[in-house]
């Protein structure tokens, strides 16, 4: 099963506890570390469709990625609905930047209206 979720979107699991994503590591233990905390002032909201979701690992890496954008304040992933809302500053990022994001790991997303 690893092999296969491996190949399709280019993850390895490091038995130290680390996932490696399109070349980042990520750590697999304890509580999601999230971007650095911010000021509720000029946050944005955006919810993104995510195309290729299946599975639930699919909603931590993609949470993950999206947290690692600089500016983004928290992203919530739904396996369910198949979105992520993103909420962002945007002085420090563009949705442009969000889509690539998750685009870069094979999840291709587009901004709901």
């Amino acid at each position: 099963m690893t092999r296969i979720f491996a190949a399709l979107v280019g993850i390895a699991v490091l038995s130290t506890g680390f996932l490696v994503v399109a070349g980042r590591n990520i750590s697999t233990s304890g509580a999601p570390q999230t971007s650095q905390p911010m000021a509720g002032q000029g946050l944005q909201t955006v919810t993104l469709k995510v195309a290729k979701m299946d599975c639930a690992s699919c909603v931590y890496i993609l949470q993950r990625t999206l947290e690692d954008v600089d500016g983004v304040a928290s992203a919530k992933v739904s396996y369910g609905k198949s979105t992520a809302i993103v909420k962002y500053d945007p002085a420090k990022c563009q949705v442009a930047q969000l889509t690539a994001a998750t685009a870069s790991i094979g999840f291709p997303s587009t901004v709901l209206q």
